[in-house]
């Protein structure tokens, strides 16, 4: 009998994540915002990092290298927003700003994430994370992110272009 109770458990388990598909944490989630720029990677990322310590948000990481810059996990009350975030679940409610960058021809394509772990309590890492629904604050907040993003990115082009620069980053 403890073995059947064994084995039904063990299936109820597997069927119960084999529902839940782990993502490619080497890629943005599907659902995260692209906008294309006419920037390099350098200064998008610079302006990535202004934008998340502009709404107060710490950042975790920044890797140049892999193009890559997030904050940590944040409770969404903690930043400005209009949406009703009351009703959340609280796995919902504490999210990640995450920002990939990849260099396409003339310029950089930037992809905007603000994702949530989605069994709260458990260390999926990346894998498990999914992005927070249209209707989040979130969304709201990571669309701020990214006007802020390309006004600064407007500005250092137009001041680049007074100086006799172009848009690609001095030589280091």
């Amino acid at each position: 009998m403890v073995h059947l109770k064994t084995t039904v458990f063990l299936l109820t388990t597997v069927a119960a994540f084999g529902c839940v598909k782990a993502r490619n944490i080497q890629q943005p989630v599907p659902e995260a915002i692209e906008v294309t720029l006419p920037d390099s990677v350098r200064y998008v990322i610079d302006a990535t990092e202004s934008a998340i310590t502009d709404e107060g948000i710490g950042i975790e990481l920044s890797d140049r290298k892999r193009g890559l810059v997030e904050s940590a996990f944040i409770d969404i009350g903690q930043v400005r927003a209009m949406a009703d975030r009351s009703t959340y679940h609280p796995d919902e409610r504490n999210v990640r700003f995450r920002f990939w960058t990849r260099p396409t021809f003339g310029g950089t394509r930037l992809f905007a994430e603000v994702v949530f772990n989605q069994f709260l309590g458990t260390d999926g890492g990346r894998a498990m994370e999914k992005m927070v629904p249209s209707d989040h604050a979130g969304r709201e907040v990571v669309t701020r992110m990214l006007a802020k993003i390309q006004l600064r990115l407007r500005e250092q082009r137009d001041k680049r272009k007074i100086e006799g620069q172009g848009t690609s980053p001095p030589a280091s």
